[in-house]
């Protein structure tokens, strides 16, 4: 399968035409696979992170209680809707 790339150049204001030959379905493959695992690096280092910041513009409790709940929400309730 042919695969097509056009790039555009903000400062000559052209577009880069590029044209290679590469298996498709390997590609693919590869690329759910990598954007699994950077979703779930993502989220985790989110939840991880996430009380610690709060934990320095409020108290231990309301840092623990809110990022919980934010967590919950966002990575969890949100999605499947």
């Amino acid at each position: 399968m042919c695969v097509y790339v056009y790039i555009y150049n903000m400062y000559t204001h052209t577009f880069i035409y590029i044209y290679t030959h590469t298996y498709m379905h390997t590609y693919t493959y590869i690329n759910r696979h990598l954007l699994l695992v950077t979703l779930l690096l993502g989220n985790s280092a989110a939840a991880e992170t996430l009380p610690i910041f709060l934990d320095r513009i409020s108290t231990t409790r309301a840092a623990i209680f809110l990022s919980v709940t934010l967590i919950l929400i966002f990575s969890e309730i949100i999605p499947q809707v």
